[in-house]
């Protein structure tokens, strides 16, 4: 897979900010289902991004409440 695959779907990510949920179908148009099926994977493997269940997946808020 290409980094820069990974890199936009980051960018993507991070640009709808922390507490956004997603599923590979909100990329599968512009990349592929490959590409996103191993952009995903990789990403969460790496800590970016988490998997809340089978195909959905959050960039993570963190709550102060919770320090």
């Amino acid at each position: 897979m290409s980094q820069s695959i990974e890199n936009k779907v980051v960018s993507r990510i991070y640009g709808r900010g922390r507490g956004w949920a997603f599923t590979k179908t909100d990329f599968v148009a512009e990349f592929g289902e490959v590409n996103i099926h191993r952009a995903l994977s990789s990403l969460t493997k790496a800590g970016k991004i988490r998997r809340v269940c089978r195909g959905v997946y959050d960039y993570p808020r963190y709550s102060e409440l919770l320090d």
